[in-house]
């Protein structure tokens, strides 16, 4: 299957991609039980994302960090908070609402670039917009859900982004829960992959690897 084929032909030869990752709401217990206790959703409080261009070495081009208000659930938990870091003073004083936010995350995205995620986020945003009664301003052949291919070449059954550090050395340890770090360390972790295969491209290793969509679940 050709890389264009994978990702519905959108995928450039450039070498760019967008790696992004989500916080949302959580309690505790709510992630073992699929946020299925009564009034739990997963709004996104945090949306992080890294623009990068993969060439000869890894070159981060820009960044995003926005905080988001939830709508059902506009008081963070404690455990939220003591989790990511992020508190109701900050979400209250320069979080936006969950529309203005994924529209600013779009124009940060632009056109054609793979949009890449270590796991499902699509999905999140995808619960968000129907939420808030939003379109996705973003086609979901763009979304690349890379975490097989890192928990594969980890070792590992399913790998989280705190934890690629310990897969991958050169991944810097960063602030764990933070959307912005671990998008970062998403990058270098895959920038420890294309070192490990020289002269392979992004859209090979993220799309032709995969043969999947980040909405597929693992």
């Amino acid at each position: 299957m050709s890389c264009a084929a994978v990702a519905g032909g959108c995928v450039p030869q450039a070498g760019s991609i967008v790696v992004f990752d989500l916080e949302f709401t959580a309690w505790p217990g709510s992630m073992a039980r699929g946020w299925t206790g009564p009034g739990e959703y997963r709004e996104v409080v945090q949306i992080g994302a890294v623009r990068a261009q993969f060439g000869s070495d890894l070159e981060v081009l820009d960044r995003f960090d926005q905080l988001v208000q939830p709508r059902v659930n506009p008081v963070l938990s404690e455990y939220l908070t003591e989790l990511t870091g992020i508190t109701q003073a900050a979400v209250d004083h320069t979080g936006v609402d969950f529309p203005n936010a994924l529209a600013a995350f779009a124009g940060f995205c632009g056109d054609g670039v793979p949009i890449a995620s270590n796991g499902t986020d699509l999905g999140v945003l995808q619960e968000n917009c129907r939420l808030c009664r939003c379109a996705l301003p973003l086609a979901v052949e763009r979304f690349v859900n890379v975490r097989p291919l890192l928990s594969r070449a980890a070792g590992w059954r399913t790998i989280s982004s705190c934890d690629l550090p310990k897969a991958f050395p050169d991944v810097p340890q960063l602030p764990p829960h933070n959307a912005l770090a671990d998008a970062l360390m998403i990058v270098h972790a895959l920038a420890h992959l294309m070192r490990r295969q020289p002269g392979v491209r992004i859209n090979d290793l993220i799309g032709c690897d995969m043969g999947l969509k980040a909405a597929a679940a693992i």
